[in-house]
């Protein structure tokens, strides 16, 4: 079961928007949203005031992302990314790939369809 949760935590990645979309009492979009890259590791932007709420309002009507193959560029090349130093970030695709080889997911999903088919050639 490690293998499944593994990959299951991990499906929603592909669903992180770059930034996040701030929104007035009237719930149009206020200018800048908030890039994730500028707050890995520094949180304070909620203390300023009325931020919790813009923030909250912008993720309410923000539609999800796409399940897809594709991950934002601010979590594959700026996660915790030191700010003095360029493109320090980590890849967090590189990190669930090899989290997925280390618990061997690929094993996990070969045996699933090779038992599924099995099942679909002994029911015919």
């Amino acid at each position: 079961m490690n293998e499944f949760s593994s990959a299951a935590f991990r499906f929603g990645h592909s669903l992180l928007r770059p930034h996040f979309v701030r929104a007035d009492p009237n719930y149009q979009p206020i200018e800048p949203p908030v890039k994730l890259r500028d707050h890995f590791f520094n949180s304070d932007i909620v203390l300023r005031p009325g931020m919790v709420d813009e923030l909250i309002r912008g993720l309410v009507t923000t539609p999800m992302e796409t399940l897809d193959q594709f991950i934002t560029e601010e979590v594959t090349n700026h996660l915790f990314e030191d700010k003095k130093i360029p493109f320090s970030g980590f890849d967090l695709a590189a990190i669930n790939i090899q989290r997925g080889e280390t618990v061997r997911v690929g094993q996990y999903w070969l045996n699933f369809m090779v038992n599924t088919a099995l099942q679909r050639i002994r029911s015919e």
